[in-house]
């Protein structure tokens, strides 16, 4: 297969992935993250696990190098209103906000991305639990529907696995959470990612909301499968290449068909002979004595 470009979006748990290394977990050759005003590099041990883990893994399922932008902001936020400071906001079309961001970095890196891994939704949490008032679901639809449709303008249509929100110690996620699901699973392109709420976070002075490294690998493990399985539905090189497959496939189940009719056969020619030899070797003893000058014991 050819290469795959991916993109890590969001806020601080996606920067977790990217960022956070564990020891002993080294990145696999054909590894890419892109530098910022600057180059393709090859990942290094002091990348983020989660990142070398998912690039690792796509690069196992037979594609030739992966390219990743890491394009996560701690904070950041799709619904203008709850993001702090005001520009930390993806619909920020300026200098210094995540979107702006975002978009220089693809334009420089000169490779559209192929999925979008959107890891986002702590910051709505926060905003909506000191604003019980502000309907969070509705405006995090809304803006984040916004932003990935004016973001696949640019790149073209390429498929998002939206993550669900991860746990915030001092705020009920409900909100964020089902508005993020209710998107995913209705909206055309998007997919529902895995869970992170269940992993391990940070203590930040009582604030429990970042993943820990090894957390960061077992998040990108759960969410590999479902990268490869969208990368696969949404790639027509893939689908031509499994599309072979299954021809290959069904050809092998018809080939074993036939050599299991064959064998059929066989036994049941094997079948009448048998019976055919009980048959003579029955009337053989029905044999007066005299007729016969050995003695003579059937299985039949």
């Amino acid at each position: 297969m050819s290469e795959c470009v991916l993109m890590v979006a969001g806020q601080s748990n996606g920067t977790q992935m990217c960022s956070v290394p564990v020891a002993g977990c080294n990145p696999v050759a054909g590894s890419y993250v892109w530098q910022p005003n600057s180059v393709w590099r090859a990942m290094t041990s002091s990348d983020g696990a989660g990142m070398i883990d998912l690039a690792a893994g796509v690069l196992a399922s037979g594609f030739s190098s992966v390219y990743v932008y890491n394009c996560t902001y701690g904070g950041s936020s799709v619904v203008p209103q709850a993001a702090f400071p005001s520009y930390n906001c993806w619909h920020n079309p300026n200098p210094g906000g995540p979107r702006y961001d975002c978009e220089v970095q693809v334009s420089a890196g000169g490779k559209s991305p192929q999925a979008v891994i959107w890891v986002q939704g702590e910051q709505e949490v926060v905003y909506s639990g000191i604003n019980p008032a502000f309907d969070i679901a509705a405006h995090y639809k809304a803006d984040l529907d916004s932003l990935r449709n004016h973001l696949n303008g640019l790149w073209g249509q390429c498929p998002w696995l939206v993550t669900p929100v991860g746990r915030v110690s001092t705020f009920s996620t409900q909100a964020v959470l089902q508005a993020q699901i209710d998107y995913a699973t209705s909206a055309p392109g998007v997919f529902l990612g895995p869970s992170r709420s269940d992993l391990e976070v940070l203590d930040q002075g009582g604030m429990f909301v970042h993943l820990t490294g090894p957390a960061c690998r077992i998040f990108a493990g759960r969410i590999l499968p479902l990268l490869l399985e969208v990368l696969v539905m949404t790639d027509p090189q893939d689908k031509a290449a499994i599309a072979a497959l299954l021809v290959a496939v069904a050809a092998l189940q018809a080939a074993q068909a036939t050599r299991d009719a064959e064998l059929a056969a066989n036994l049941a020619q094997i079948q009448t002979a048998i019976n055919n030899l009980c048959a003579g070797l029955g009337a053989l003893e029905s044999l007066s004595p005299s007729a016969v000058n050995w003695p003579i014991e059937w299985a039949c």
